[in-house]
């Protein structure tokens, strides 16, 4: 028992010494939780002016996190332990810990990229790799995407190659409709081209340019295919296109214009004529 003895006797001793430069370690950790929340909220606060929402969040967890780093190394320093030997021993294990996470690091130094350039913002539609829907979360490992039949995807940055975007700008909605050879091509554009400016003119507010029928896009099995295209707000294309193809029908049907189905021209021949 004679370690306890000495311990006693070093507590008796330095007891009061070290309680003081407890208490005051305690004091700037408790400090530091509270500076480093209000820090995080000021710089969320400003980088949402300047960048939004996407970036805030990530400056705002950077901001948060180097004032718990100095706050933690200043209440170490206060109790007596070298801080530079920590630092030093940490740099090391580090260096050890980056060569067996170099996929963690690429997806961290892909994501800051990602949020700082401004190419994925929560709320928008995108495509993402294979992955298309709504963009919940860009944080500095991962994006969270909600698919459109509601699962939710977890896209490591670093795998992220390219991203299409749906909430930029403009749009185009596309309906592409077949017409049987036997119809007048020119007469169905017309009908085509009818059912664009009426949409266009009861959608004033995400129509951006005049609707065009643009003729003949390709030669079917069963039919010969047009295309209407609308240029509207980002995001809009997907409802416009339904209406405009509900009523695309409706119109070919009023005006006896026929949408095919899938046909075949069967020739046969016998024996006697094969000979």
């Amino acid at each position: 028992m004679q370690w306890w003895n000495s311990a006693q006797g070093w507590l008796g001793e330095h007891g009061t010494e070290l309680g003081q430069r407890v208490a005051v370690a305690l004091l700037i950790l408790l400090a530091t939780l509270l500076t480093a929340s209000l820090v995080a909220r000021w710089v969320r606060r400003v980088v949402t002016r300047v960048r939004g929402a996407t970036l805030a969040n990530a400056a705002a967890s950077a901001g948060k996190a180097g004032v718990a780093v100095i706050g933690v190394m200043t209440a170490f320093d206060h109790l007596g332990l070298d801080v530079k030997a920590m630092l030093a021993g940490v740099g090391v294990l580090g260096l050890a810990v980056g060569f067996g996470a170099q996929s963690l690091v690429k997806d961290v130094i892909s994501g800051f990229f990602l949020i700082f350039d401004g190419v994925l913002k929560v709320g928008d539609v995108s495509r993402v790799g294979e992955v298309t829907g709504v963009v919940e979360d860009v944080g500095l490992r991962l994006t969270r995407v909600r698919a459109f039949d509601g699962q939710l995807f977890y896209v490591p940055n670093g795998q992220i190659a390219t991203v299409g975007s749906y909430s930029r700008d403009w749009t185009r909605a596309v309906v592409e409709v077949g017409v049987a050879y036997e119809q007048d091509v020119r007469r169905a554009l017309g009908v085509l081209q009818q059912v664009g400016n009426e949409f266009a003119a009861e959608h004033e507010d995400i129509v951006l340019e005049p609707p065009e029928a643009q003729g003949i896009l390709s030669f079917g099995a069963s039919d010969v295919v047009v295309r209407l295209v609308i240029k509207v707000k980002a995001a809009e294309h997907w409802a416009a296109e339904r209406t405009v193809r509900q009523r695309v029908k409706a119109a070919f049907d009023a005006e006896d214009v026929e949408i095919p189905f899938p046909r075949r021209v069967v020739y046969r021949r016998s024996e006697s004529q094969a000979a």
